[in-house]
């Protein structure tokens, strides 16, 4: 839905399903390098890249779904959910080293026995015993909502949350705004050796990579 919702915020030409015969399309995914917010459209490496190649005679158009913050479950996300309805002839995921710990910290998908699947949301937001029958409730929400509104009552409303229904101490309004919840993944990491959370992350980053190509193929 976060895609959804900021796509229209995103600097880049409007895209087009229909695609015509004489252009060869180039679906880029990525996060805040490849977003490029900071920099003129004709200017992102994106635009460069297609309109050097485009000099070779045959014209090249690249479709911009970078966006910061994402990691490559996000990505692999927007490839099967969003991409591949506009054509694309070639998919570039570009990789950042801090996709790993997005992966991470996302908590978006799981691997069962080496597949990956979604975790769902409720599974995904934290709380115990308590607060997993809370969070299904019109009350809580209807309580937390009204709370909001004035610091006192919010302070002890955060307080329960956390002390009584297990919920972290902040919530994760997006799946990219997870780093500000835990962390720095790498000051995390490095305060372990060997890293168990690098090496967890790193074996579902394969995955992603390896259904991303299982999905290239296929179409």
């Amino acid at each position: 839905q976060r895609l959804i919702d900021r796509r229209d915020k995103i600097s880049d030409d409007e895209f087009k399903i229909e695609k015509p015969q004489n252009v060869f399309r180039i679906a880029v995914l990525g996060d805040s390098q490849e977003e490029a917010l900071q920099v003129p459209l004709d200017k992102t490496w994106q635009k460069v890249m297609a309109n050097k190649l485009s000099a070779n005679g045959k014209k090249v158009e690249t479709y911009n779904f970078g966006l910061s913050g994402y990691g490559t479950d996000q990505q692999w996300l927007t490839l099967r959910e969003k991409v591949w309805q506009f054509n694309p002839d070639m998919v570039i995921l570009a990789f950042s080293p801090n996709d790993v710990g997005d992966v991470y910290k996302n908590k978006i998908i799981e691997l069962k026995n080496g597949k990956v699947e979604i975790i769902q949301t409720k599974n995904r937001s934290g709380g115990n015993f308590l607060g997993k029958i809370a969070r299904e409730t019109y009350t809580y929400h209807l309580v937390a909502k009204a709370a909001s509104t004035n610091p006192q009552s919010k302070r002890y409303v955060d307080a329960f949350r956390v002390k009584i229904l297990g919920f972290p101490k902040e919530e994760r309004f997006f799946m990219s705004d997870a780093q500000l919840v835990q962390g720095p993944f790498e000051v995390v990491a490095s305060q372990k050796n060997p890293p168990a959370e690098v090496m967890e992350a790193w074996s579902m980053v394969k995955a992603l990579i390896a259904d991303m190509d299982r999905q290239a193929k296929e179409h």
